[in-house]
Formats: structure tokens, C-alpha cells, sequence
């Protein structure tokens, strides 16, 4: 399993740069729903990941990050980027 992890400040900005309509009105919401999301067993799912990619960079390198891993898995990464 692969989890994918960013600290809470990256992920409240991204989702407010996104401007989509479900875009939580203040920190405080966007904490609660994780807060929800961790209710629904997120969080043992993340404790059981044998692999966590971070993603707290740009773009480019979340992609490097990406590919380095699965070339590690000895699957081409060709096939899944974009």
C-alpha cells in the first residue's frame, strides 16, 4: 500500500487554490473534515502503507517521487504519468 502525505498546511492551501465549490470556508472546517475522514479509519490505513511518498514540493518532484517508486517496484512509470 502507497500513501501519499501532506502536512496540513500544504493541503489546506491547495484546496483553497482549487476554488471548487466544496471548498471548506475556513481552517477550521477543513479540520473538521479530516477529523471525519480519520472517524472513517483513514489514519489505520495510513499506519499500515508499506510505502509514504511526500508530497510537500512542487509538482515535478512529487512526479520524480513518484517514478522513483515505482521503478523500485520494478513497474515503468512511463505507463502512468502524464
Amino acid at each position: 500500500m502507497i500513501c501519499v502525505h501532506a502536512s496540513r498546511k500544504d493541503r489546506y492551501e491547495r484546496i483553497m487554490a482549487r476554488g471548487r465549490e466544496d471548498v471548506p470556508e475556513s481552517i477550521e472546517e477543513f479540520d473538521s473534515r479530516d477529523r471525519k475522514e480519520l472517524d472513517w479509519g483513514i489514519g489505520e490505513i495510513i499506519a499500515m502503507s508499506d510505502i509514504v511518498i511526500p508530497n510537500n514540493s512542487s509538482l515535478e518532484t512529487f512526479r520524480q517521487r513518484i517514478r522513483k517508486v515505482f521503478e523500485n517496484m520494478g513497474l515503468s512509470s512511463e505507463r502512468y504519468s502524464q
